[in-house]
């Protein structure tokens, strides 16, 4: 069983959580959070972009499509916690969601997928599914995805730091973030303050683990852009200098942020710590 990480344990227990914080972050202080989210977010983007080059083959066009769906999903999340935390947090949450699931099929259907697998999808928009030895598809689970996307991307050059926590990451969260979409329990923890009033009330520590998910998905992205577009060589190094510089800026200031309110540094899942 895994453990369950901040975001998991915050949607469960939101309040206990949020005892654990010295000093409760301000609206202010949560979307200036997410608006430096926001900002490397649109670095790592510009970054995709001058890479891409034109798609020879469905497979790559249809993969470099969903790595750009992933990413906007990103921004808009971004653009919700950013502009209006308090409210807005829910729905920022459902895009989370959905952006975890567009970069999973990015990597799948582009790297990982038979042609058979790729027909399926194209003439029966399913989603990733194997054939068993006697013809029959079965869906693969979110999570189990995961863990194969996790393992190819692990095989290439050009593998993120935090790779190897990608299955980890997308299972602990993955069970509230559907509870999200489709009004499940999640909801009826996260839609009341401690006065009963309802409305949403994501806890701080839900907000800051889902702001460095995303960001992180969103450098995943990037290192997925590159092999999808066989990118390489000493231009490759030119050209992702700056939103390498712009993420890891961006969890330094995210792990201060964190620490002046008295929250365990959050980004250690990503860099393996835990």
């Amino acid at each position: 069983m895994t453990t369950p990480n901040a975001l998991t344990a915050a949607i469960r227990a939101g309040i206990a959580q949020l005892r654990k914080i010295s000093v409760d972050p301000t609206p202010q202080q949560l979307a200036e959070d997410a608006q430096d989210a926001l900002d490397c977010i649109e670095v790592v983007m510009s970054a995709i972009a001058e890479i891409t080059t034109p798609a020879m083959s469905e497979r790559m066009f249809l993969g470099l499509q969903l790595l750009r769906a992933s990413c906007d999903y990103a921004r808009a999340l971004a653009f919700l916690f950013a502009n209006n935390p308090v409210d807005l947090a829910g729905a920022a949450l459902v895009l989370h969601r959905a952006q975890i699931e567009s970069f999973l099929r990015a990597v799948f259907f582009s790297q990982l997928a038979t042609e058979d697998e790729l027909t399926d999808f194209f003439d029966n928009d399913q989603g990733p599914r194997h054939r068993t030895d006697r013809g029959k598809w079965v869906k693969i689970s979110v999570p189990a995805l995961a863990v194969e996307v996790q393992e190819q991307l692990a095989c290439t050059e050009k593998a993120e730091p935090g790779t190897g926590n990608l299955g980890r990451m997308v299972a602990n969260a993955w069970d509230p973030l559907c509870g999200m979409v489709h009004g499940g329990r999640a909801v009826h923890e996260l839609y009341v303050d401690g006065q009963r009033q309802i409305g949403c009330s994501v806890p701080a520590p839900v907000q800051y683990q889902v702001t460095v998910n995303a960001v992180a998905i969103v450098n995943f992205c990037l290192a997925a852009a590159c092999t999808i577009s066989g990118w390489g060589g000493q231009q490759e190094n030119s050209a992702l200098d700056a939103p390498l510089r712009r993420f890891h800026l961006f969890v330094e200031q995210h792990n201060a942020r964190l620490r002046s309110v008295g929250l365990h540094d959050m980004q250690r899942h990503i860099d393996g710590d835990q």
